[in-house]
């Protein structure tokens, strides 16, 4: 899998590059046309899709939250997953 992954950025890493900037470029032109974000109602579904713990506001709790989780997916095979795809990667580095 680290191989692939290294192989597929390789491979699609530029044509998505690309695809953000014409975004961004399509941005810049609408917001010159007039078009407006409501930026605040976009940082509320932001934060409210971060809030781990339900409280209602971002704070060091989510962080904890997100980290155990994170642990709780990359140790869940006790560790050998983890070591596994960063040797992957590592390897698909020199390969590609």
């Amino acid at each position: 899998m680290g191989v692939l992954t290294v192989f597929s950025l390789r491979v699609f890493g530029p044509p998505v590059l690309y695809f953000c900037a014409l975004v961004c470029a399509v941005l810049i032109v609408l917001a010159y046309f007039g078009a407006t974000v409501d930026w605040r109602r976009a940082a509320r579904m932001g934060a409210r899709a971060l809030d781990a713990d339900g409280d209602g506001r971002l704070s060091a709790r989510d962080v904890g939250v997100w980290a155990q989780r994170a642990l709780d997916v990359c140790l869940g095979f006790g560790g050998t997953a983890l070591v596994g795809y960063a040797l992957g990667v590592a390897i698909g580095l020199r390969m590609f």
